[in-house]
């Protein structure tokens, strides 16, 4: 499944704020989602949260909505029942290489990453 059509409305320029995207998930959007997704189907939620996940600066709308529509979609998706992972993890770049497939628009450069 790709979550790739997703990332484009994060890109629009939109007041953020600093968030805990282990808390989001835990705090509010878990029981979303497994209300969503796991109302006797046969799909296994699975949280698996990274230590120690550096806050990023989003919208937290935009991450919610992203969230559920990868939630719906493997709800779609997965018919026969089967497992849906929701995973956190801190990601840096270091490689010369790796750096320049990091590049997000004109200026933006980025070296760290949370992994969702």
């Amino acid at each position: 499944m790709d979550a790739s059509p997703n990332l484009t409305p994060l890109m629009d320029m939109k007041p953020c704020k600093k968030l805990n995207l282990n808390e989001l998930l835990v705090n509010k959007m878990a029981k979303i989602v497994e209300r969503l997704v796991g109302n006797g189907n046969g799909i296994l939620i699975n949280f698996i949260l990274g230590q120690d996940i550096r806050d990023v600066e989003a919208d937290e709308n935009d991450i919610e909505q992203l969230i559920l529509n990868i939630a719906i979609k493997a709800r779609h998706e997965i018919k026969k029942g089967g497992n849906l992972i929701i995973s956190t993890k801190n990601v840096s770049v270091n490689h010369a290489k790796e750096r320049n497939a990091s590049q997000i628009g004109a200026g933006f450069l980025c070296e760290h990453f949370i992994f969702l």
